[in-house]
């Protein structure tokens, strides 16, 4: 019975350390609103194009939870979770109209 209440304690331990570090690791992290002007004309699949600049700017951090929202209705933009230095390289890249 003891040996039960240990690995139930030892789990409990395990699970809260790692709740921490994730916490811990997002906390730098801040909500963007991404605007990239009208959407263009044709076939357009936004979210993917808005995922694929977060895997350029995150780099091995990039989670799909890091996107929030794509925006693809009224005009075409996202918001995700980025640090300071991953919202300057956003602005930087090559890609706005």
């Amino acid at each position: 019975m003891a040996g039960w209440k240990h690995i139930l304690l030892c789990t409990s331990i395990i699970l809260a350390m790692y709740t921490f570090m994730l916490c811990v690791a997002n906390e730098d992290r801040k909500l963007h609103v991404v605007y990239m002007g009208s959407l263009p004309n044709g076939d357009y699949a936004p979210a993917s194009q808005h995922s694929s600049m977060l895997r350029q700017v995150m780099g091995n951090d990039f989670a799909e939870h890091s996107l929030i929202r794509s925006y693809n209705r009224s005009f075409n933009g996202f918001a995700a979770k980025l640090t300071d230095q991953e919202v300057h390289n956003l602005a930087r890249m090559d890609c706005w109209e």
